[in-house]
């Protein structure tokens, strides 16, 4: 009878904890959602930045069309991978944009161009800490799944390890001077 009772409460216990550790993948999944949502609103900020910026650099330069394409727009929902993939193409133009501005001085010494580049430093700050909000959320959960027993119920639901936003994206831009 106490071998019967003994088996029960293990069950119950296992049970519990079961249902413990699925809820907690559950929680940093919606996290992990949450953080994805804030990259791709500060992408889209980045966007239409860089966006304005290349317009006012397109009335001084009409001929520098290499630098005003290939900028992808971003959607809402994206793969990590396709957030990484936008990442590079936004600082591709952010690069030409600033050599650019180095080429054409009447431009980088104009107030519109000025102010949208302080507007880009703030969005790169902002996004920075948006991919590093998405990544240790990322992280928590590639925790859980890499661990025993958690991954026992982490393979149960089919999750499996998830991709980073890649940080050479955003440190990459790190030696660029954006202040005018």
């Amino acid at each position: 009878m106490i071998a019967i009772i003994a088996v029960i409460a293990v069950a119950v216990i296992l049970v519990f904890w079961w249902i413990s550790t699925s809820n907690k993948i559950n929680r940093i999944k919606v996290k992990i959602d949450e953080s994805q949502s804030g990259i791709e609103i500060q992408l889209k900020k980045r966007y239409d930045v860089i966006t304005q910026s290349l317009n006012v650099a397109k009335g001084f330069v009409k001929h520098e069309n290499e630098i005003f394409t290939n900028l992808r727009a971003i959607n809402t929902g994206m793969s990590v991978d396709e957030i990484n993939e936008a990442v590079n193409s936004q600082n591709k133009a952010m690069s030409n944009l600033l050599a650019l501005g180095e080429a054409y001085p009447e431009l980088k010494s104009g107030e519109l161009f000025g102010n949208l580049q302080n507007q880009l430093s703030e969005e790169n700050a902002q996004f920075a800490a948006s991919k590093r909000a998405f990544n240790a959320n990322v992280t928590s959960l590639n925790n859980i799944i890499v661990s025993f027993p958690s991954s026992i119920v982490a393979s149960s639901k089919g999750q499996q390890k998830m991709n980073f936003i890649k940080e050479e994206n955003i440190e990459s831009m790190k030696d660029i001077n954006i202040e005018f």
